[in-house]
């Protein structure tokens, strides 16, 4: 099972030029310190944070659309969860791809969980919006398999990279209100809410 996720990931990057990916890092540092110069050290690091959730809906654009070869006809499924039949059946490969799905939205969510004022339903749109322009550039374009499952478990991976981060700012939070006694360790708290 290793072995097709390593295959996947090597297979989605394998027509991406080496250019392609030292523009983007080369312009993520760049502008980090151009947003910490020009504004400081906190607000700068928030518009980074901006910055790179940009360059990241980017590569992912380009990773599931513009990488792939056009095909001579348009190809969809608009089965709504086909690929779990497909996994009961066996298909190994179909459990990648719905793994994948989920962990290549998961950064959009942890980077939009920083924003101030964000919400979990926010969060859920910009993932709908974001994935369905995917699977409309692949049909249109005739670049990939459009279909219903990979929107679904965009979204899933979207708002899960969301709750991750507000989770771990609410137990952050939740320590930072601790009695000096209870953070030193004398008690454990209670819990994160």
């Amino acid at each position: 099972m290793i072995d097709k996720f390593r295959d996947f990931v090597s297979f989605s990057f394998r027509e991406v030029p080496t250019s392609f990916i030292v523009g983007l890092v080369s312009a993520f540092i760049l502008g980090t310190i151009l947003f910490v110069v020009a504004l400081g050290w906190k607000k700068g690091m928030k518009w980074s944070a901006g910055w790179l959730l940009v360059e990241y809906l980017f590569l992912l654009l380009y990773l599931a659309v513009f990488v792939r070869n056009t095909q001579a006809e348009w190809t969809y499924n608009l089965s709504p969860f086909w690929s779990y039949q497909a996994i009961r059946e066996g298909r190994d490969d179909v459990l990648v791809q719905v793994v994948m799905n989920v962990l290549a939205f998961i950064p959009i969510g942890l980077l939009l969980g920083t924003f101030k004022g964000m919400k979990w339903w926010h969060v859920l749109l910009i993932g709908l919006c974001f994935s369905m322009l995917i699977e409309l550039l692949q049909l249109v374009l005739k670049r990939g398999l459009t279909e219903i499952d990979d929107v679904v478990h965009n979204v899933v991976g979207c708002v899960m990279g969301f709750v991750v981060v507000r989770g771990c700012r609410g137990c952050l939070g939740h320590l930072r209100r601790l009695p000096e006694s209870t953070a030193t360790g004398s008690s454990p708290p209670a819990s994160c809410d």
